[in-house]
């Protein structure tokens, strides 16, 4: 299934991931192609952040849904 990630930039990049991949293997494919720091990265999917433990499916994303990134500042 198709998961697009969009930046803070508004750029939009596009991830191969299965329904039982994680979060967290999600936010090492966008920190690796974006060069972005992955402890820095945070993905929210409507209103909420989304965890690292939980799997694709875990997090109701499904196929062409769009997650958004921001820096996680430690605030």
């Amino acid at each position: 299934m198709k998961i697009i990630i969009c930046n803070m930039m508004e750029q939009h990049f596009e991830f191969q991931v299965n329904p039982n991949d994680t979060i967290l293997q999600l936010k090492k494919m966008f920190c690796e192609k974006e060069g972005s720091l992955l402890e820095n990265c945070r993905l929210t999917f409507g209103q909420n952040q989304l965890n690292d433990n939980q799997t694709i499916q875990q997090s109701n994303l499904k196929n062409g849904d769009i997650v958004y990134y921001s820096m996680n500042l430690g605030f």
